[in-house]
């Protein structure tokens, strides 16, 4: 009996430690292949450092060189790195109608070949924004070289005289005085006369509400306008005064103290009529409430009334 538990338990033990033996066997085998996928081949790690040496030492030399590439590549040529230009080669004017485009390209003060790395886009609308028929103005630089000029101009809507004085200049609808009217030039736009001297380039709110004042005139129909004088600082109680071609040749309006419109109404009705007191009336005065008097011509200041 004790004899055959021992073998058979000798039997037990030798499967048992065949079996380990198979596993550490199995386990030591994927070992090694891990270590032999994970080792580099013979001469691998002499192609890596060989590659690494190649790649720093390019690093270095482009580092070394790039300063150099670059000044050659921008100075003399007119051409930055890749070709780009460093100049201006041209400018494109946009939106002039009045100007000639190389009129604004002058305006801009640029020498022919200017560097764009120079160009300062807020100084030159500024300077561009100085010519009298130039409102606003925008630049910009493309990569190619070429300027672009965007223009606002100036639209005349009156033109302005001041007493004692031959010289006439245009306004626009802001009341700024800009560019003078040459000596035979022509006009259809109505003419504001002013009594004081205003400067040039600055915008007055006294001459933006002429500009209106006479467009309205317009609008009514109050034709044969020959001048609209603004308000008068020796005589402010007349306020504006129309200065008509036909009689009545001279009419007042007065200040603006929101009465303009009632005045305007019984001056066009006034002027619808056919009456002989209008047509031989050298003055109306509408400051008045509801009534116009008028002053005929040559009657020794005797006056009338409607």
């Amino acid at each position: 009996m004790t004899s055959t538990r021992w073998t058979r338990s000798k039997a037990r033990i030798t499967r048992f430690e065949r079996n380990a033996r198979e596993r550490r066997s199995r386990a030591r085998a994927h070992l090694e292949r891990r270590q032999k996928t994970n080792r580099p081949a013979p001469g691998l790690w002499r192609q890596r450092l060989h590659a690494a040496g190649l790649f720093a030492g390019s690093l270095a030399l482009g580092m070394l060189l790039a300063p150099i590439l670059f000044r050659w590549a921008t100075t003399g040529t007119g051409m930055g790195a890749g070709g780009a230009p460093t100049r201006v080669t041209s400018i494109a004017v946009q939106g002039h109608e009045r100007l000639r485009a190389d009129q604004v390209a002058l305006a801009t003060g640029l020498e022919p070949g200017a560097p764009l790395g120079e160009l300062e886009p807020g100084e030159m609308e500024a300077r561009l924004a100085e010519h009298d028929w130039i409102e606003s103005a925008a630049v910009m630089a493309a990569p190619s070289g070429r300027l672009w000029v965007r223009v606002t101009e100036r639209k005349p809507r009156a033109v302005l005289v001041q007493s004692g004085s031959a010289e006439r200049r245009f306004v626009d609808g802001s009341g700024t005085p800009f560019a003078p009217l040459a000596e035979d030039e022509t006009s259809e736009l109505p003419v504001l006369r002013s009594s004081e001297s205003l400067p040039t380039g600055e915008p007055d709110p006294v001459l933006a509400e002429a500009v209106a004042l006479a467009e309205e005139l317009r609008r009514r129909g109050i034709g044969e306008l020959e001048a609209l004088q603004l308000p008068q600082s020796e005589n402010p109680a007349e306020g504006w005064v129309l200065q008509r071609r036909t009689p009545p040749r001279i009419a007042v309006l007065g200040a603006g103290d929101g009465q303009l419109g009632a005045r305007l109404d019984r001056l066009s009705a006034l002027l619808r009529t056919d009456l002989d007191a209008v047509r031989r009336s050298a003055r109306v005065d509408l400051r008045f409430r509801d009534r116009a008097v008028l002053r005929p011509a040559g009657n020794g200041g005797k006056s009338g009334s409607r």
